[in-house]
């Protein structure tokens, strides 16, 4: 008999919901598996794409059971009721529950085939620890990638092990964030994955990040998710539009008051565009961040008294990166 809440059962749901939601969920015989032993509780959702658990430490009678990925929305709920799980001896499974004192019982096939239920990838060896950051990092480097993908693996994260950076662009913007470790020489490409904004992965954990066979996994508090590496997609050389700091011809130097201003003022800056949304850089003598209003010819004018200009005057127009920390 295995006992969870229902809680619980809500939790993890949305975690797979929202790992799943972006790619294909491979065989759609796919089951939550539960896996009960000496070192607690373990929840288990496996696909070819995303993998997932959830470690409930303690010690428990050991025991595994298999159910259809149904059980979750037929259980789940915002009390902590308790849902026991027993298996019958016609093979099924039982699940009973109350739910506002009145007695609910769902009986569930047991799988014919024991590969229907997934294969949890195994447990990297190393598990490079990296500040909470790092999750929010993902959670800004998903939103602007695309979907799909067309010519490139644009619809993937590149993890550079070398320097530590995450890189993603959808063939507009990139957006590159660095500070992190994780423990391969090279790069990888995973899923884009929605999980990273899941509200059950706590914020304000260590996030432990390994490599095992083609997996990359990420360890937050009692949560590991697994995300498939992408060994033939094809990324774009994103170094090569970034120039050498010594070979421009113009420097800007923003004071911090200045970059206060601009850090609140960015956002709201209107725009003739809903996509790109273009604002322009004017060093003309002055230090000018300027944007365009739908419908009006008169732009707006945000001037940056306290910054300079070394070099050559000009302008320079760029997108309006929606996440914050691009590069």
């Amino acid at each position: 008999m295995i006992t969870v809440t229902r809680s619980l059962v809500r939790q993890f749901r949305s975690v797979v919901r929202r790992a799943l939601t972006e790619r294909p969920a491979g065989n759609i015989n796919n089951r939550v598996v539960f896996r009960c032993g000496s070192d607690g509780l373990r929840m288990q959702v496996a696909t070819p794409q995303a993998a997932i658990e959830y470690h409930q430490p303690g010690e428990f009678q050991t025991e595994d059971l298999s159910l259809p990925m149904e059980f979750l929305a037929d259980v789940e709920g915002r009390s902590p009721d308790a849902i026991t799980l027993e298996s019958q001896a016609s093979g099924k499974v039982l699940a009973s529950w109350t739910d506002r004192g009145i007695p609910q019982m769902i009986q569930y096939e047991a799988p014919r085939d024991h590969n229907t239920s997934g294969t949890i990838p195994p447990l990297p060896k190393i598990f490079e620890s990296n500040p909470p950051e790092l999750l929010t990092a993902l959670q800004d480097a998903v939103t602007i990638t695309p979907r799909e993908r067309i010519r490139y693996a644009l619809d993937c994260l590149q993890l550079r092990g070398k320097d530590g950076k995450i890189v993603a662009t959808d063939g507009r913007q990139v957006l590159v964030q660095g500070g992190f470790q994780f423990p391969w020489p090279g790069d990888v490409l995973v899923p884009a994955s929605p999980v990273f904004a899941c509200r059950e992965l706590a914020n304000d954990e260590p996030v432990g990040v390994g490599l095992i066979d083609d997996w990359v996994a990420l360890r937050i508090g009692p949560w590991t998710i697994w995300l498939h590496v992408d060994r033939e997609g094809r990324f774009p050389k994103v170094d090569d539009l970034f120039h050498q700091p010594t070979a421009a011809a113009s420097r800007v130097s923003i004071e911090a008051v200045d970059a206060e201003v601009l850090a609140d003022a960015l956002p709201r800056l209107p725009s003739d565009e809903t996509t790109d949304q273009p604002i322009t850089l004017d060093l003309n003598g002055r230090v000018v961040v300027r944007a365009r209003p739908a419908g009006q010819t008169r732009p707006t004018d945000l001037i940056l008294s306290r910054s300079t200009l070394t070099g050559v005057a000009g302008s320079t127009t760029f997108c309006r990166p929606s996440p914050t920390g691009a590069s």
